[in-house]
């Protein structure tokens, strides 16, 4: 299984998440290094989770990732997909001074990034969905994409289950930075959310 398509109305669900997490990011990180910083979504697709790593970009393919887990109504996880450059740059913004290698402060400063931007899109679907969304604790990882979905999203997930794919870009003074956003549902979660969206509406 490839590509999966989202209907129209669960792609405007989605984009307004996207739009809404995004402006949350905005506003958490520029507080954090008080510096401007814009968020924008720009790509919204969904594969299957086996398909994850061959549809993403090369440059996401050997990334810096940020994995949440996400427990409550619905169940999955989130991960996020930096090119290691753009995680060194954005490091040295938060600390303050330049960031070469992926140290132990590095580290802690990723999950602590990880918090900021996983979190805004879990409130922002929280908030949409009126459903109960806990976020877990990140963790960050640094083998290739297909490890990362085989080793460690493949003891939650099935070959099938769909990866929602938020692609983003991060605007801070005159540097800008692409990642990717991904929303990987365990099974029946995925019917809860757009179920739980569309009574609201």
């Amino acid at each position: 299984m490839g590509t999966m398509e989202l209907t129209d109305y669960q792609r405007d669900e989605l984009k307004e998440v996207g739009n809404i997490g995004s402006g949350k990011t905005s506003v958490a990180l520029s507080d954090m290094i008080s510096k401007p910083v814009k968020v924008e979504m720009t790509d919204l697709r969904m594969v299957s989770l086996e398909q994850l790593s061959s549809t993403m970009d090369d440059s996401l393919k050997d990334p810096v990732s940020i994995l949440l887990p996400m427990t409550g109504d619905i169940k999955g996880h989130i991960l996020l997909l930096s090119p290691k450059k753009t995680s060194l740059k954005v490091i040295g913004m938060m600390m303050g001074a330049e960031s070469k290698e992926l140290d132990g402060d590095g580290m802690e400063a990723l999950k602590e990034l990880g918090n900021i931007l996983v979190g805004a899109y879990i409130a922002a679907m929280a908030d949409l969905s009126k459903l109960k969304l806990i976020e877990g604790l990140p963790e960050v990882l640094t083998d290739d994409l297909k490890i990362v979905v085989d080793k460690n999203l493949g003891k939650y997930s099935v070959a099938d289950d769909p990866a929602i794919m938020i692609g983003t870009k991060m605007f801070i003074e005159s540097d800008e930075f692409e990642e990717e956003l991904v929303l990987i549902l365990e099974k029946g979660s995925f019917d809860t959310l757009f179920k739980a969206l569309k009574k609201l509406d």
